[in-house]
């Protein structure tokens, strides 16, 4: 039997995730002017102050009432994931799920705050979107459940068997 993630750990991993998102943006909003890019290694790697309103990649601009009741609701979903695993979710699980939830609620901070969610970290060799702490959380978490599903079978849910009825 897999081991179980303790609800309070779940909850601590994504509420860690979510205080260290605002503690590394408020650093940036106060120490670097929106706008602003300071290469940290010139052409590959720079913070780069940006204010989105939207989400990946500029998607949904101007839509930030949709964005946060999404974001809303996909939490609550997760929430309630964890709930209905009374005892735990299995700590692969739990981790997968815990780090959107933080990110989630790192980002929803932030929209609730100001309309606006706080990105900085630029990676300019691959020509990337400009995004932050929560939204590598919740990229991380996504990419751990899509491995699980994808690569490994154990976790793949059990088509029911086909019977036949006799006549």
């Amino acid at each position: 039997m897999p081991k179980r993630l303790a609800p309070a750990a779940f909850y601590g991993l994504a509420g860690a995730i979510a205080l260290t998102d605002q503690l590394v943006k408020a650093l940036v909003i106060a120490k670097i002017p929106v706008h602003t890019s300071v290469p940290l290694w010139p052409g590959v790697f720079h913070l780069t102050h940006v204010q989105n309103d939207g989400i990946a990649f500029s998607m949904l601009a101007g839509k930030t009432w949709l964005i946060t009741i999404a974001s809303m609701v996909i939490m609550a979903g997760i929430v309630f994931s964890e709930r209905k695993a009374k005892g735990g979710l299995d700590r692969f699980n739990g981790i997968a799920l815990a780090l959107p939830l933080g990110g989630a609620l790192g980002n929803l901070i932030d929209r609730l705050r100001s309309g606006l969610v706080t990105d900085f970290l630029d990676f300019r060799a691959i020509n990337f979107a400009i995004f932050n702490v929560a939204d590598t959380a919740i990229t991380i978490g996504i990419c751990l459940l899509a491995i699980k599903s994808l690569l490994l079978p154990d976790y793949a849910p059990a088509k029911p068997e086909r019977t036949e009825e006799a006549t």
